[in-house]
C-alpha cells in the first residue's frame, strides 16, 4: 500500500515483473477508499483522533494546534461522471463532478451542513477554494492529519465562526486539547470567537470546554515578518519613529556591498534589495534582511531608527523560532528553548514589543502632520502584537502542564503548507487538484503517512527542528536523542 500511494508506476512495475504477489490496483484503492470522501465533518476521524489520544501515556502529548488555511481548486471546462469523462459547453470555469453511486453534484460550495451552508453568501455558488482544518501535535507527531475540509467560494465570517467552534468542541470530546488557533483569516471572527473577553485586540478566547484554559489566535508568524518587509517596501509609506524608518539605506547598503570583494554579506543579493511581486512571498528574504547583521550595520553607519526596529524585529522573530537544532549552530541566546516560566524572553514578548508597536503609533499620532503612511499597516501592527501574546501565553500554560521545555518552532503554518504541496504532487501536471479529486487525495495522504516505520522518530522529516518525543507506542520510551524524556514543542 505505501509503494502504490508513494508511487504506482512503481507499483504497476513490480506487480507485472511477477518477483511477488500483488493484489490489484482496484482492491488497493477499495481498501484505501472504505470512507468515501466527503465534506465537513466526518465522525471516523473524531475517533481516530480519539483513538491516538488514549494511547499517549503522558497528557501534553494531547496538546495540538489547530490550523486553518485555504487552498485553490482547479478549473476545467468538463463535467466527469465517475470514470468516463464528457467533455461540453460550460458557463463555468470550475470542476463540477457527478457522482452515480450517490447522485450528487461535486464542487458547490459546501460545509458538510444545510444550516453552515445557509449562512454563506454564496449557497448555490461553485466553490474555488478548500478551507482545511489542520490538527498539529504539540509534543505528538501522531496526532498530525487533516480534521476536516469544506468547498468554499468567498469565505463568510459566520460560517467560519461556527466551523471553527465546532471542531474545537469536537477536539475536545475526542480528548484532545486545544492549545493554539492558527488562524489566518479577518479580524472579525477573533472577535466573535473571543466575545468573552474585554481586550481591546482579541488575542485569546476561554475554552468552551474547559473555562480554566484559554485558546490563543496566532498568525502565522513568517507571514507577519513577509509583511512588516512588504511595509517599508510600500512607496506609500514614509515611516517615522522619532526618526525616518526608510527602505533606501536597505537598499544602498546591499547594492554598495555587491560590488565589494570580498563581500561582508554574502547572503544578500539583487532579490533582496529590489525583489518582485514573487519575491515579496519569499520568507527567506525577508528574514535575512531583517537580520541582526543588517541592524549593527545600520548602526554603525548612523541610522539609529532603522537599525533600532530591523534589530527588534530580528530579535521577535528568534523568539518565535526557537529550537535545539537552531541554538546549537547559530548559537544565540534568544533561540534557546524556553524552560521556565520566568523567562524575560517570555515578558519582552508579553510587555516590550508589543509597547513599542503601541507607542509608535502613539508618539505618530501626536505630531500636528500625522499621516497612516507614518505608522506600520493596523494589519501588521495588529499580527505582531497578538501573535506576541498568543505564544508567550502558550509557553506559559506548556510548561505548566510539565514539559521541561518548549520550542515555539512548530508554531506555525508550514506544516498545513506541506500538506497542500502534497495535494499538488499527487495531482502530477495540474496545478491544483479539483474538489473530487482534493477528497481522494485526503485518503490517499492519510493512509501514506499511517503505514510509516514503526521506528521511533525524534525530528520532523522536513529538517525543521527537533521534535521531541516523551514516549512512543511503537517502542521505548527513553529518547535516544535527547537528553531530556519529558518536553514539549510548539
Amino acid at each position: 500500500m505505501k509503494i502504490f500511494n508513494k508511487n504506482p508506476s512503481t507499483y504497476k512495475l513490480l506487480r507485472e515483473s511477477k518477483l511477488l504477489v500483488l493484489p490489484s490496483r482496484q482492491r488497493l484503492c477499495k481498501e484505501r477508499n472504505s470512507f468515501a470522501p466527503a465534506v465537513g465533518f466526518q465522525q471516523h476521524n473524531f475517533d481516530s483522533f480519539k483513538q491516538k489520544s488514549l494511547e499517549c501515556k503522558f497528557d501534553h502529548e494531547k496538546f495540538a494546534l489547530l490550523v486553518i488555511d485555504e487552498m485553490s481548486i482547479q478549473g476545467k471546462d468538463k463535467l466527469m461522471i465517475s470514470d468516463v469523462t464528457f467533455y461540453y459547453n460550460l458557463s463555468v470555469s470550475e470542476n463540477v463532478v457527478f457522482k452515480k453511486e450517490t447522485g450528487e453534484l461535486v464542487g458547490y460550495v459546501d460545509f458538510g451542513d444545510e444550516q453552515l451552508t445557509s449562512l454563506s453568501s454564496n449557497e448555490n455558488c461553485i466553490a474555488n477554494h478548500v478551507l482545511v482544518l489542520y490538527l498539529r501535535g504539540i509534543t505528538n507527531k501522531d496526532l498530525d492529519g487533516v480534521v476536516a475540509y469544506f468547498a468554499t467560494k468567498s469565505l463568510c465570517t459566520q460560517s467560519l465562526f461556527f466551523t471553527i467552534l465546532e471542531a474545537i468542541l469536537q477536539l475536545e470530546m475526542a480528548n484532545i486539547k486545544i492549545y493554539g488557533d492558527g488562524l489566518a483569516v479577518n479580524k472579525t471572527t477573533f472577535s466573535l470567537l473571543a466575545q468573552n473577553e474585554t481586550n481591546s485586540l482579541s488575542y485569546r478566547m476561554k475554552n468552551p470546554c474547559d473555562l480554566t484554559r484559554y485558546i490563543y489566535f496566532i498568525q502565522d508568524p513568517p507571514h507577519v515578518l513577509k509583511t512588516v518587509r512588504n511595509n517599508l517596501l510600500s512607496k506609500n509609506k514614509k515611516l517615522w519613529n522619532n526618526g525616518s524608518i526608510s527602505w533606501e539605506p536597505i537598499r544602498q547598503l546591499i547594492l554598495q556591498d555587491i560590488k565589494l570583494l570580498p563581500r561582508r554579506f554574502p547572503k544578500l543579493t539583487y532579490s533582496h534589495a529590489c525583489p518582485n511581486s514573487h519575491e515579496k512571498m519569499k520568507v527567506n528574504l525577508a528574514a535575512q534582511v531583517l537580520s541582526e547583521t543588517v541592524g549593527l550595520e545600520l548602526k554603525a553607519k548612523g541610522y539609529t531608527q532603522m537599525s533600532d526596529f530591523v534589530l527588534k524585529i530580528d530579535h521577535w522573530f528568534d523568539l518565535l523560532n526557537t529550537g535545539l537544532f537552531e541554538y546549537k549552530r547559530k548559537l544565540k541566546p534568544q533561540l534557546k528553548p524556553y524552560t521556565n516560566i520566568n523567562d524575560e524572553r517570555i515578558t519582552w514578548l508579553t510587555t516590550t514589543f508589543p509597547e513599542y508597536i503601541s507607542n509608535w503609533r502613539k508618539q505618530a499620532e501626536s505630531r500636528s502632520d500625522f499621516h497612516e503612511s507614518m505608522v506600520l499597516s493596523k494589519t501588521t501592527e495588529e499580527g505582531l502584537i497578538m501573535t506576541s501574546k498568543s505564544i508567550a501565553g502558550i509557553i506559559v500554560q506548556t510548561l505548566k502542564n510539565g514539559a521541561e521545555y518548549v520550542i515555539t518552532r512548530r508554531c506555525n503554518q508550514d506544516c498545513l503548507e506541506s500538506y497542500f504541496g502534497h495535494q499538488r504532487m499527487l495531482g502530477r501536471r495540474s496545478t491544483n487538484p479539483s474538489l473530487f479529486e482534493f477528497g481522494y487525495n485526503v485518503n490517499a495522504i492519510k493512509c501514506r503517512r499511517s503505514l510509516k516505520s514503526s521506528n521511533v522518530q525524534h525530528c520532523e522529516e522536513d529538517g525543521q527542528c527537533l521534535l521531541p518525543r516523551a514516549t512512543s507506542h511503537h517502542g521505548s520510551s527513553e529518547s535516544k536523542t535527547l537528553e531530556a524524556p519529558h518536553c514539549s514543542a510548539l
